[in-house]
């Protein structure tokens, strides 16, 4: 069996995994996460609802990590001059 494979920027794959039935079921979070700017930054986010979910799931990670938040918006917006 031979199958071709093609270099794919992660927003490609990620888009690939929504539009199948198994992409959400291996990644629901990553399916289900928006793509934000931070800091000029491209970021792959979490809604609020889904950091509640994962952090009642996994409670190790808030308390490895206690300042873990959601941010609805950039905190450090661009200056302009």
């Amino acid at each position: 069996m031979r199958q071709d494979v093609k270099a794919m920027s992660f927003t490609e794959r990620l888009e690939l995994a929504r539009n199948s039935e198994i992409g959400w079921q291996l990644f629901p979070l990553e399916c289900g996460s928006q793509l934000k700017v931070i800091s000029g930054v491209e970021l792959l986010c979490l809604t609020s609802e889904q950091l509640e979910v994962l952090l009642d799931k996994k409670p190790y990670i808030q308390e490895q990590h206690p300042g873990i938040c959601a941010l609805d918006e950039d905190p450090i917006p661009k200056l302009l001059f």
